[in-house]
Order: structure tokens, then C-alpha cells, then sequence
């Protein structure tokens, strides 16, 4: 068994898509968050102000996610029992264009569209509502839903660190409903205080059977209904006295219940307030089991992936059946009767993008589409990423990857096309075919040609695309499906004459301001600082990921171990950190393997237009690079000059914080 963890210093990684093909389990949380602003507002307000530092405000959050397609549609909200602050509710959507209605005593508190799986309530995040009412949420497609609490009174504080303490549920869906529950208190203390306080939440849609340890109980019900007035459920918060086990149990098996622990160290919320909630049990049943599944569900930003789309209604095979990728429809080609193969068209987005099936029916999944450096299956074998114009490299591939996770084609009896793209003016255009119907052997040597194209550039973006077609006596399943199936290079630079290059660098060097440097490099150390050393690169809060793309690594940083980049860039034309390291973990600084600051982020700030992002840095940054670093008379100087590398000065080492968890086991 292995784990692995994903984080992120300054970002919310809500809404994260984790897809793999054997079970696993996702735990979330927070080491030391908080629900909201307003009590950092409240605690200003007050005479303790001084006594603010980072971190004394935060709890530790921490919930087990339940796969997607066990998510619900209509959710019972009962209110945490000593809040004096307002409650939070935080909705994700699985799928596209979800509404939902969250009512609250019988009144609409908020309508909330999410437009695309991930989304959610973020600009609603502090929907406005009584933390005393009783609540139901419905949606249109199934969701998830947490709920958040703050406990305590800001204003009688003798601690700052002990002001209030803020607490984390999943909420079941009224779907996942279980009839047996049990319930054991805890008993344990905190900072010698004991957890006296012990409570439960326990809705249901039905009251009359409804046991507590076996026997019928007068429990106090709390009717929750919807805006036309209609009861969607009840609800009742329950004290416990004792510490004793005890079991909840609905007796009609069409039924059930939902039962959330709940507890505090304190008997006034104006005391030392620590508190702890868990969901204590739900069904994990596969309500969306008739979803449409992709295989495979990622894929080159470019296209030419063959997918198998399982659809869960039959499909007629004389039925015209269509595939759409974000705005692209392409024809598919139905294969058996749930089955359709459909080729993946060229887009210029990244991330996920929402596909149809359409037929007789119309069925929505996500396909995630990769960046170049991500997407690449065809590896270049050359001693350079700069391809003089008339060299020969080697192009190598696996021959059965053509068939993707298919399996509909016999690769053998493929054969294949080689064609040359460069990238120019947000297109990528095809200027030359290096070979026509070779076998699909893994590999074959091209001459690269002079580059002619209407951009008139000296040095060309280009990227070299493998595209298998079938014969008249052999045809190919991807013959009767619209597209091409292709795989891709990473990005090569050809040039048709790189004398000029020293010209050209000195050119730039005079174009660009002197000043630019130090102003861009100004920026990014304001926002994530070089570390001097790569192990402080590498924590989860130094604000950096590494590049990954060795091979694109080595050739903008020859003698660099690694490179990491500033993780986010906020800004629409925004610059960005870059801090390389040497075998030994030093950071390097200056030329010719040392980080640089970007002028235009290599990572971009807007994936629904990829290739504008691409071609900033291109014109902004590597073109430069290769004017001034890899021609045959160099000035790489000129380019650190504007393109400096942050010397790790402004590099300051997080503080260590002190985090206390309470464990407590969730039961079925």
C-alpha cells in the first residue's frame, strides 16, 4: 500500500479531478485553516488585536471524499448546536450546468449555478442564513456538500488562540441514507479539558420508526421543508449525558437515517472552545452507475486520440452518433450496441472540457486534455532541441499505442504518415509530410527541410505529429470514424539559419528596456522567492513545481539537475519565477544554466487559450534565449541581464507551526 500526497501553499485545491483505473481513497482537509474572513474581521474589532499572528486563528480540518458517482441530489441540514457565527455551506458539482437551491425555514437563501464539474460555491461561499434554521439543499444533478461551523464569542476572549474553534462534515445525501448507526462518544480530553458536550444530528424522511438502542424514543422533530412548503425531511439534535455506546437504528428498510457526531470542551461557547464533528456512517452505492465512461479520458491538446465512449443506452449502429468535445463535434462510430469510437478533434483549451454523446439520447462525461510537454508519446532522438534546417533525427514510438486502451485496431497492419506543424499566430499549421505510408515499426529517421511559411520567422516552434491510416485491403476501425488518429513530439525549434542569431540578440537586448530585468524580478520575488537550496524548493509551501520535461529542462539550462516554476501566476499577462539547481541542491544564478525570470508565464494563467499563452513565452523568453545562448557566437550574458536569475536573497523559511488532531473513527 502506498500514499501519495498533493498540496498546495496558497491555493484551494477544491474542485481537483483524481481519476485512476484501481480503488483508492482520498482524504482532504486542512492543517490549519478557517471558514471565513468575518472572524478575522470580528477579532480587529476587538482590544486583542495585538494578539494576532499567523496560524492562531486556524483549525485542522479532514474528511474522507466519497467517489462521484456515490454523490446525491437533495441534502438535510441540521445546525451545529452552540454557533453564534454564521454557518457555511460548501456545494461541489460533478457534472455541467447544475442548479442548486438551498432553503432554509422554508425560504430561499441562494440559487447556485455550477457550470462545470469541480465548480463550486465559491462567490456564494457566505451564503447569508440563520445558523439556528433547519435547511434542505436540492440540486438538478448530483453534488457534494460539506458543512462548516465556528464556535465560540470572539469578544470574551483571554487567549487569542482560544476565540473559537471551527469544525468540518460531510453531509450524506438523503439517497445514501443507512438504517443502523452507531454512535460512540468521545471521551478524551483536550489540553486537560474533557470533551463534556456531546451531541448528534440525525435527519431522516421518515419519523415513525426511528429506535435509540432498540426502543421507540420521543424524539423532538424539526419539519424542513422546501420553498413550494412541501416536507423533504426532519431533523433533531439530540444531547447525550453519558459516555456509553449507542446504536440508531430505522426500522423501515425503504427508509433511513443520517447521523452526525458532534462535541465541545466547554459548557459556555464564551469558554475555551475546542470542537470535533464526524459524519458517522452513509451508503457508498453507485447512483450515477449509467453515466457515460471514456476510455481513455485524457489526451493531446492537438487531438487525434481514438476513445471508446460506454454509453448506458443502446446505440443504434445505422443511427448518426456524434461526439462533442468542448465546441467541436466530430462524427463517432458505433462499435457494438453501447459502444462508439470517436477521434478527438484539435482544440486550443487545456484542463478538463465536458463531451457529448449524442444519439438518440444525449449522455455527459469530462475529457482532460494535455498541455504539449505533458501530451508528448513520440520521443525525438537528437542531440538538440534546435534543428538546423537539413538535419536528421530519429523519431521513436510504442506501435501499439496507436490503439490507445481500445484495442479495436490491429496496430500490426497500420501504417503511418509523419507530418511537420509549426506553431505561428495562435495556429498550428502543417508545412511539410517527412514520409508517407511507412510501417508501423516505432521508429523511423526524417530529414527535417527548410522551413517555408507565409510568418517568415527565424527560428519556428514545431511539433511533429505520427498519423496511422489504414489501406483499401486492410482498413483501419478509425476509418470509418471522422479525424485522424495521431500522436505527437514535444516541441522542437527549427531554424533555417542560426548565423543571425547574434544580430538578433543584440537587437532584442536594445529593444527591451535596461530596467525590465530587475522590474520583472522585483515581482516574482515579491510573490514566490528563489530558495537557496532545492529541499526548501521542494515543500509544498515554497509556491514552485518542477519541471518535470527534462529533456526541454536541459536545453534552456544545460547544466542544471533541476528546475521548479512559480506555481500560479494570478495576472492575465503575468511574469513568473524560475529557480534551477545543480547536483548538489545549490541554486544556480546567471548564465548559462541558471533560472531566469519569465517575462510571460511558461504555465499561463488562462488555459482556454493555449497557444496565445505558449507564443508569449516563446516571443517573450526562449526565442531571446536562443538568439543570445545558442548560436554559434554567443552573448548569454545580454539575456541574464534581462532576464535575471533571483539570487535567493528574498527567500524567507516558513515558521514552524504546532498542529494538535483529535482521531476519531467513522462507523457504519
Amino acid at each position: 500500500m502506498q500514499t501519495l500526497f498533493v498540496g498546495t501553499a496558497f491555493g484551494d485545491l477544491t474542485g481537483t479531478a483524481i481519476i485512476s483505473n484501481k480503488p483508492l481513497t482520498v482524504i482532504s482537509g486542512h492543517e490549519c485553516g478557517t471558514i471565513s474572513d468575518e472572524l478575522l474581521q470580528q477579532l480587529e474589532q476587538t482590544q486583542y488585536t495585538w494578539w494576532w499572528q499567523a496560524g492562531r486563528w486556524c483549525d485542522h480540518f479532514v474528511e474522507q471524499i466519497p467517489p462521484t458517482v456515490t454523490w446525491g441530489e437533495t441534502f438535510l441540514i441540521v445546525p451545529f448546536p452552540n454557533g453564534v457565527f454564521q454557518h457555511y455551506n460548501k456545494i461541489i458539482g460533478s457534472t455541467y450546468d447544475t442548479t442548486v437551491t438551498q432553503t432554509c425555514n422554508g425560504s430561499v437563501v441562494a440559487t447556485i449555478t455550477l457550470s462545470s464539474p469541480g465548480d463550486w460555491n465559491f462567490e456564494d461561499w457566505n451564503i447569508t442564513y440563520n445558523p439556528r434554521a433547519y435547511c434542505v439543499i436540492k440540486s438538478d444533478k448530483p453534488i457534494l456538500v460539506m458543512q462548516f461551523s465556528a464556535e465560540g464569542h470572539i469578544e470574551n476572549i483571554e487567549n487569542v488562540s482560544t476565540i473559537f474553534s471551527q469544525t468540518m462534515s460531510i453531509v450524506p445525501p438523503v439517497e445514501q441514507y443507512i438504517n443502523t448507526v452507531q454512535y460512540i462518544p468521545i471521551n478524551e480530553s483536550y489540553y486537560n479539558s474533557k470533551f463534556v458536550n456531546k451531541y448528534v444530528h440525525i435527519t431522516t424522511t421518515d419519523t415513525s420508526s426511528v429506535l435509540l438502542d432498540g426502543v421507540p424514543y420521543n424524539w423532538i422533530w424539526n419539519p424542513i421543508t422546501d420553498q413550494n412548503g412541501n416536507t423533504a425531511g426532519y431533523g433533531t439534535i439530540h444531547e447525550f449525558s453519558d459516555v456509553n455506546p449507542h446504536v440508531f437504528q430505522h426500522s423501515n428498510p425503504s427508509a433511513g437515517l443520517s447521523v452526525i457526531g458532534y462535541g465541545t470542551n466547554y459548557h459556555n461557547p464564551s469558554d475555551n472552545p475546542q470542537t470535533y464533528t464526524f459524519m458517522m456512517g452513509m451508503k457508498l452505492d453507485a447512483l450515477t452507475a449509467g453515466a457515460l465512461r471514456l476510455s481513455p479520458w485524457y489526451g493531446h491538446i492537438f487531438g487525434g486520440v481514438p476513445v471508446i465512449l460506454t454509453s448506458p443506452k443502446f446505440v443504434k449502429q445505422q443511427q448518426l452518433v456524434t461526439c462533442r468535445f468542448h465546441n467541436t463535434e466530430v462524427r463517432g462510430f458505433p462499435i457494438s450496441s453501447t459502444e462508439v469510437l470517436c477521434i478527438t478533434p484539435k482544440l486550443n483549451v487545456t484542463g478538463r472540457v465536458s463531451v457529448q454523446l449524442q444519439h438518440a439520447y444525449t449522455h455527459e462525461a469530462s475529457f482532460y486534455f494535455q498541455s504539449i510537454e505533458n501530451g508528448y508519446k513520440v520521443n525525438i532522438i537528437s542531440n538538440d532541441l534546435l534543428i538546423q534546417a537539413q538535419d536528421t533525427i530519429t523519431l521513436k514510438w510504442i506501435p501499439t499505442s496507436l490503439s490507445e486502451s481500445t484495442g479495436t485496431v490491429n496496430t500490426a497492419n497500420l501504417r503511418i504518415n509523419i507530418k511537420l506543424y509549426v506553431i505561428t499566430n495562435n495556429s498550428v499549421d502543417q508545412v511539410n509530410e517527412l514520409a508517407t505510408n511507412i510501417d508501423n515499426n516505432g521508429s523511423y529517421t526524417v530529414s527535417i527541410p527548410t522551413v517555408s511559411h507565409s510568418s517568415a520567422q527565424s527560428v519556428y516552434p514545431a511539433i511533429i505529429s505520427i498519423e496511422a491510416i489504414g489501406s483499401q485491403q486492410n482498413p483501419a476501425t478509425y476509418d470509418y470514424a471522422e479525424g485522424i488518429v495521431k500522436q505527437w513530439t514535444d516541441m522542437i525549434w527549427i531554424t533555417n539559419d542560426a548565423s543571425k542569431f547574434y544580430s538578433k540578440c543584440k537587437e532584442w537586448s536594445i529593444s527591451e528596456p535596461a530596467t525590465v530585468g530587475e522590474a520583472l524580478l522585483s515581482v516574482v520575488r515579491s510573490e514566490v522567492p528563489c530558495p537557496p537550496t532545492i529541499d526548501q524548493a521542494r515543500t509544498v509551501n515554497s509556491g514552485l513545481i518542477q519541471n518535470t520535461n527534462t529533456r526541454q529542462m536541459r536545453f534552456l539550462h544545460p547544466n542544471a539537475d533541476k528546475c521548479y516554476h512559480q506555481r500560479t501566476i494570478a495576472r492575465t499577462e503575468g511574469s513568473s519565477n524560475e529557480c534551477c539547481y545543480d547536483t548538489s541542491g545549490q541554486l544556480i544564478i546567471g548564465p548559462t544554466s541558471g533560472g531566469s525570470v519569465d517575462k510571460a508565464s511558461p504555465i499561463g494563467s488562462d488555459s482556454s487559450n493555449y497557444l496565445s499563452s505558449l507564443l508569449s513565452h516563446h516571443w517573450e523568453d526562449i526565442l531571446p534565449y536562443i538568439y543570445c545562448c545558442k548560436g554559434p557566437a554567443t552573448a548569454c550574458e545580454k539575456y541574464y541581464t534581462r532576464r535575471p536569475s533571483d539570487n535567493g536573497t528574498a527567500y524567507v523559511p516558513p515558521i514552524p507551526g504546532m498542529l494538535t488532531i483529535i482521531q476519531s473513527i467513522i462507523t457504519e
